[in-house]
């Protein structure tokens, strides 16, 4: 079902816990626009933003939404003065203030791989796909100090979600794309960090959801036009969509979980 249309150049996009709204970013007009999901009525909530890669709500619902500023790469352009170097930007829903919250890994001037894609934010933490050249990490920034630690090393990630203990990554790769399951905290025989795979030979993997209480994991292909889900008990794939036009974000609404492509 066709929600809304006429949003310039959409990415990233996140839902509401309630269900009603989604939160779009729109990545060349540097804004965020809130999309009602009942009648499709749309609103700018905030603007002057650096080419926005990943966007996420407080998984607390507290009113702050997060977003990722990538100003760097061959395909960010705008009409405006863009920041220096990537960072991780809070916005205050009911005033509009923008707040930086941490730098974030960038090599400016190079491909698009060079900079932060995708967000997710659990128990006062984000986490983001850092990509500048040469060393991907799924990097966890603390929401109240700012501090930034390394998950795990990654191979050119463009979107992640985060359920529970788990994050889910999707990684592009030199060939085959995949879906991977991150562990973030220590387990018996798999500290945090440890890496499986999911789901492999994707095509042109972008956006990454998790719904924790539906018992799945969703990821879209681009190259196909396609979203596959992922049972989290057993790891059967299916295909659940098809017909889509160049899919890159993905999100679920409605049950308090944090996805976000």
């Amino acid at each position: 079902q066709v929600v809304a249309t006429g949003l310039e150049d959409p990415v990233w996009v996140a839902g509401s816990f309630d269900g009603d709204h989604a939160y779009v970013g729109l990545f060349h007009s540097g804004q965020i626009a809130r999309v009602s999901l009942r009648n499709g009525t749309t609103e700018t909530i905030a603007t002057n933003l650096s080419c926005p890669e990943g966007v996420a709500l407080d998984a607390d619902d507290t009113g702050l939404l997060y977003v990722v500023e990538n100003p760097v790469g061959d395909e960010c352009q705008s009409t405006f003065p863009l920041k220096a170097a990537a960072q991780l930007t809070r916005i205050d829903l009911s005033t509009g203030v923008q707040t930086k919250v941490a730098d974030l890994r960038s090599t400016p001037g190079g491909e698009e791989e060079g900079g932060p894609h995708g967000l997710a934010v659990q128990d006062g933490f984000a986490f983001v796909c850092d990509c500048p050249a040469g060393s991907a990490t799924l990097t966890q920034v603390d929401l109240a100090s700012g501090v930034t630690s390394n998950v795990t090393s990654l191979a050119s990630p463009s979107g992640c979600a985060v359920g529970g203990t788990y994050a889910y990554v999707v990684e592009q790769g030199s060939d085959d794309g995949q879906l991977v399951r991150v562990n973030l905290v220590d387990a018996p025989g798999a500290p945090r960090g440890t890496k499986v795979i999911l789901v492999g030979g994707l095509a042109g993997p972008m956006g990454v959801a998790v719904d924790v209480q539906g018992g799945y994991v969703y990821v879209e292909e681009r190259h196909t036009n396609q979203v596959q889900r992922v049972s989290l008990s057993t790891g059967k794939a299916e295909v659940l969509v098809t017909g889509l036009n160049s899919p890159i974000g993905l999100g679920v609404v409605g049950r308090g979980t944090s996805g976000n492509a």
